[in-house]
Parts: C-alpha cells; structure tokens; sequence
C-alpha cells in the first residue's frame, strides 16, 4: 500500500508532519519535525544541539548551519501553497534565532543558566531571574557588582560553589561598604568550607 503524501486543501500536512509530505528535503522535514516536537519542552541548549559548556564559535556554527538548512526564506514558495508547512519551519527558525540570540550575550546567557538550572525555564524572558534572585541583583549600585553577582548565581545554580565564592568577592571588591553583599558572599564561604572538609 502507498503512502497518501498529498496534503488537504487547507495545506495541512499528512500525519501532521513535514516527513513525507515532499514538500522539503527528507534530512529537513526530519531536523523541523523533530525540534518542532521540543519547542516547549526542549532548551536553546538542546535546540541548537550545542553542550551547556559550549563557547561562542561553537554556538555560531551551530545557529549558522541549522540556519543556512532551515531558513524560512528558502521555502518561501511554501507560505501560499502550505502555510501550515511554512509556519512550522518559521517557527523553529525563529526559536532557534531566539536562542543564538539569548547565548551569545553574556549576561542573557548567564540569566538563562540560572533560570534553566534552577527553575528549569526552557525560554529566556526579562523576568528569568527569581523574586529571590532579582533581590539579589538589586542590592548592586554599580555595573562591576551587578555582574559579578550573575556570574556568582550562575555559578550556584550549575553548583560550582567555589567559583560562586570568587564571584561574590569581586563584586565586593567593587562595592566594599555593601554589607547585604558581605553577608551573601560569608555565607557562600562558609558553605564552600563545609563542602571542602
């Protein structure tokens, strides 16, 4: 028995998939179907198929060769004849271009990291830190210290306490009189002297 692979005339697709349907390349209607799948549950990380430790070069060239296989414009003759197709593949296009966005900025990316570790947040959005968090944050008067206090969430949330710890006394450094920091950053200090014994 064949496989029906036409589509209706609404341009829906067959099996509510693009494998099958003919209208992209096999490997494309795969790759779209399958992150299409993970778009609420699956992280940038993930997405763009990348390690959480992954540096930047390594993350442009993710973006860049998922982008040059997968962006809409080269099935722009789909967005009349099979929109449904077409949304679909912009979609992930603009999930995957939300994510390179996201990991190349430091401080979005560190914010993501501590929403994606703490909270499990799949998607950057201005309110990923926590009530808790942002309070945090905002004990900060200056740049320097604000900074070295994401780096040291960031830092907590993959469990890298030491590292937590340096981050914190370099935000003192830049705000020394700040004795809410002083607390936070003793507190991490002790906490890394009883995981040390």
């Amino acid at each position: 028995m064949t496989e029906n692979t036409s589509t209706n005339q609404s341009g829906g697709l067959p099996a509510g998939t693009l494998t099958g349907a003919g209208l992209v390349p096999p490997e494309v209607a795969v790759r779209v179907d399958a992150l299409y799948a993970a778009l609420d549950r699956a992280g940038y990380y993930e997405l763009l198929g990348v390690d959480v430790s992954a540096n930047r070069p390594t993350i442009q060239t993710a973006y860049h060769q998922l982008a040059l296989k997968l962006h809409p414009d080269r099935y722009g003759r789909l967005k009349t004849l099979h929109p449904l197709a077409y949304r679909r593949i912009n979609q992930v296009f603009k999930r995957l271009a939300e994510g390179y966005r996201v990991l190349m900025d430091t401080e979005s990316r560190r914010r993501y990291n501590v929403g994606l570790r703490a909270r499990g947040e799949t998607r950057h959005s201005s309110n990923t830190t926590s009530h808790r968090e942002q309070k945090e944050l905002d004990l900060c008067r200056t740049d320097a210290a604000r900074r070295a206090v994401l780096e040291s969430l960031e830092a907590r949330s993959f469990g890298r306490w030491q590292v937590a710890h340096e981050c914190m006394t370099r935000a003192l450094a830049a705000e020394p009189q700040n004795r809410k920091l002083a607390l936070i950053a003793d507190s991490i200090r002790k906490f890394v002297t009883i995981i040390n014994r």
